[in-house]
Order: structure tokens, then C-alpha cells, then sequence
């Protein structure tokens, strides 16, 4: 009985350890969905899948799915206002945030990341191939995704998306 319970212990780890791997590691992640045939997220190279009308006024549009209720994107309030600010110095850029809970204040929103309001829209995210917030977006003018980046970015991919915002539009 022993040798029986200490197998089902081990058993029971091994679970929540291909658990933990599963929800940690992004490749883990994609790997599963993929296998259960999970409904595909944003994939870079592939169509967004947007609307037209919020993609075809600029090269590049930056797109930021974020929550007034998730902490995640509380604590990426930082990396959003550096993105306003780089946005706004660029004409071939274009910034849209996309509020995903139905008691977001979009003006509210705005001020905090000193985004101009008309900027700010909230949506029903069921019709997109969002899975988390925050995620951010780049996509070009045909809709199609050229950079993808979900949850809080540590500093190396903060500067990364930077990195390749300018080489996606040299000066």
C-alpha cells in the first residue's frame, strides 16, 4: 500500500510540474494549444483579423489590449505611456488601446497613460483572437501582425519592442 500511495504522489508532481511548465514557458504554452486545437491567438506574419478602419490611417498601428481591472496591466502602465510618447513622435504611427472590460473609463484610461481619448476605445474582445491581457500589438496597414508581445514585458523586452518599432520605421 505504501509503494502504491508513493508512485500516486510522484505521479500527482510530475502533473503539476508539466503544469507549471505548461503555464510558465510561452513555447510549453503554444505547444498545448496547439495540440488541443485550441482557437490560434495573434501570430506574427499572419492577419489580424481587425477591423480595417482601426489599421488603415497609418504604416504601422500599435495596439495595446489592456483592463482597468488587471494587475498585469497596472503594473504596465510604464511601458504604455513610453509607447504614447514614441508613438506621438512618429506620423507613421498609430496608437489605439482597446479596453476589454465593460466598466473600463476610457477617458479616465487616457489620462493615466497620456493618451489622447479619442485613442482609446473600449471593445467586446470574444470577436478577436486575443487570449490575455495585456497584450500589445504592431500591425501594418493590410492587417497583417508584424510584432506580438503579451503580459508584463520585463526591461529586455521593453527595450525590444522599442528596438524594433525603430527599425520598422527608420528615420
Amino acid at each position: 500500500m505504501g509503494r502504491v500511495a508513493l508512485a500516486a504522489a510522484i505521479s500527482l508532481l510530475l502533473v503539476v510540474a508539466a503544469t507549471i511548465v505548461a503555464v510558465v514557458s510561452p513555447s510549453a504554452r503554444e505547444w498545448t494549444r496547439e495540440r488541443l486545437r485550441w482557437a490560434p491567438g495573434y501570430q506574427i506574419g499572419a492577419p489580424s483579423g481587425l477591423p480595417a478602419a482601426w489599421l488603415n490611417t497609418a504604416d504601422r498601428t500599435v495596439l495595446i489590449f489592456a483592463s482597468t481591472s488587471c494587475e498585469a496591466c497596472r503594473r504596465s502602465l510604464p511601458v504604455y505611456r513610453t509607447l504614447v510618447d514614441a508613438v506621438r513622435a512618429r506620423s507613421e504611427l498609430r496608437l489605439r488601446i482597446m479596453l476589454t472590460s465593460p466598466g473600463d473609463d476610457e477617458a479616465a484610461y487616457a489620462a493615466s497613460i497620456g493618451a489622447p481619448a479619442a485613442d482609446v476605445t473600449r471593445i467586446d474582445a470574444r470577436g478577436t483572437k486575443l487570449r490575455r491581457v495585456p497584450t500589445i500589438l504592431i500591425v501594418d496597414r493590410q492587417g497583417l501582425v508584424v510584432e506580438k508581445k503579451e503580459g508584463v514585458l520585463s526591461e529586455g523586452e521593453q527595450h525590444a519592442l522599442m528596438e524594433t518599432l525603430k527599425k520598422l520605421l527608420p528615420l
